[in-house]
């Protein structure tokens, strides 16, 4: 779920010594932040199993498709994961 930042006032005026803000977080859109995470995450590890790859002195080409096969499963894996329940 995405949070969203809600400003309340606690204790005394702003502009009085004593006052300040506090933030609550709050819920907005559901399932977009955690598809997000999840896809940024699943990027993290491609890049370090491509890298390791490279390490490795796999053949660019195949480091090529594995990166494009791996960002699939990723998104597809993804969607599954952090897709909400119809209303119904």
């Amino acid at each position: 779920m995405a949070l969203g930042v809600h400003v309340r006032h606690m204790g005394a005026p702003a502009g009085r010594p004593g006052g300040r803000l506090k933030a609550w977080p709050t819920k907005t859109s559901g399932g977009a932040m955690s598809f997000g995470l999840y896809i940024v995450g699943f990027i993290v590890l491609v890049i370090g199993l491509a890298m390791g790859a490279y390490l490795l002195h796999v053949p660019p080409r195949w480091i090529g498709v594995g990166v494009v096969v791996m960002i699939g499963i990723g998104i597809i894996t993804g969607v599954t994961s952090t897709r909400r329940p119809d209303p119904s």
